[in-house]
C-alpha cells in the first residue's frame, strides 16, 4: 500500500485513462481525490477499506478520498478510470466528514461516458456536469457499514511514513517506535488492514516508484535499483520481476 502524492494536491485536478486497460491490477494505495474505475466487460474486483467488491460490465466504483484501495481482475476484464479532486464535486466533503459509508458500486445510465469525459476536458463546466452525475448517483446507494475502518487515521499515517522512507531500510520496530505504537499494536494493524507482511507492503511501494523512474527513462536501472530502496540489483530484479512479471530492462522497453 502506498500514498500517491503526483496529484494529491492539485486543484480541479483530473485525469481518464488514455486507453483501455485490460486485466486491471493496482495494489493498495489511497489518495487525496476521488476516482472512478468503469468496467466495460467482464469483472473487476475492488478492495476498499478491506472490504471487497466485484465490479461487472456496465458498472462502475465509485471511490472516496483517502480510502485504501485496490483492484485486482479475477479473469478478464476491460476497464478505465477517472481520477478528479474533490473541487470538481464539493458535496463529497459533506459524505466523508460525515463518515456516511456507501455502496462504491454503481450503474451510471450515461452512454459513451470515458468519449464524453475525454472530449469535455477543455470545457469545465460539462466536465463538472458529468462528475456530478456519477457522484448523483453514488449519494442515491444504499449504506455499506462494513466500511467503517477502524484505526483509519493510523493507517493513512503509516502508508506516509513508508512513502518518507521507502529508500531506506524499514522494519516494523524502528515504524512502530517513531510512529509511537507498541510493535504488538502496529504489527496487529498492519496484518488487519494490509493483509500482508510489511517487508511486501514497502516492496509494493518501491517497485510502483521504480516503475514511475522506469517509464521516465532518465535514470540507469542499477541507480533506480538503489534509489528506490532495493539493496542490490539482483533483489531489485527479482522483487521486480515477481510483481510485473517481466523485468526492469523489459518494462523501460515497453514504455519507450
Amino acid at each position: 500500500m502506498f500514498y500517491e502524492q503526483a496529484h494529491s494536491s492539485n486543484k480541479d485536478y483530473m485525469k481518464t485513462s488514455a486507453s483501455i486497460n485490460v486485466n486491471f491490477a493496482f495494489p493498495l494505495h489511497l489518495h487525496e481525490n476521488c476516482e472512478f474505475i468503469y468496467v466495460e466487460e467482464g469483472c473487476l474486483r475492488v478492495g476498499i477499506n478491506g472490504v471487497s467488491f466485484d465490479v461487472h460490465g456496465g458498472e462502475g466504483a465509485f471511490i472516496l478520498p483517502n480510502q485504501p484501495h485496490e483492484f485486482f481482475t479475477p479473469a478478464y476484464s476491460k476497464s478505465w478510470l477517472v481520477i478528479f479532486s474533490e473541487d470538481h464535486v464539493p458535496y463529497i466533503r459533506n459524505i466523508v466528514s460525515a463518515g456516511n459509508f456507501l455502496s462504491p458500486v454503481i450503474s451510471p445510465s450515461l452512454p459513451d461516458l470515458r468519449e464524453r469525459l475525454m472530449s469535455a476536458r477543455s470545457n469545465p463546466f460539462r466536465v463538472r456536469s458529468i462528475l456530478y452525475e456519477l457522484a448523483a448517483v453514488y449519494a442515491e446507494g444504499e449504506a455499506a457499514p462494513e466500511l467503517a475502518m477502524e484505526n483509519g487515521a493510523l493507517v493513512s499515517r503509516i502508508v506516509a511514513y513508508i512513502n518518507a522512507h521507502y529508500a531506506e531500510r524499514l522494519t516494523l520496530e524502528k515504524m512502530a517506535r517513531e510512529l509511537g505504537y507498541s510493535y504488538r499494536y502496529m504489527s496487529g494493524v498492519v496484518n488487519r488492514f494490509f493483509k500482508l507482511p510489511l517487508p511486501t507492503v514497502v516492496n509494493r511501494y518501491r517497485v510502483n516508484r521504480a516503475c514511475e523512474l522506469l517509464a521516465d527513462g532518465v535514470e540507469r536501472v542499477t541507480d533506480i535499483a538503489l534509489l528506490c530502496g532495493f539493496g542490490s540489483i539482483r533483489n531489485f530484479n527479482r522483487s521486480f520481476k515477481a510483481m510485473t512479471g517481466v523485468s526492469p530492462v523489459e518494462y523501460r522497453e515497453q514504455k519507450q
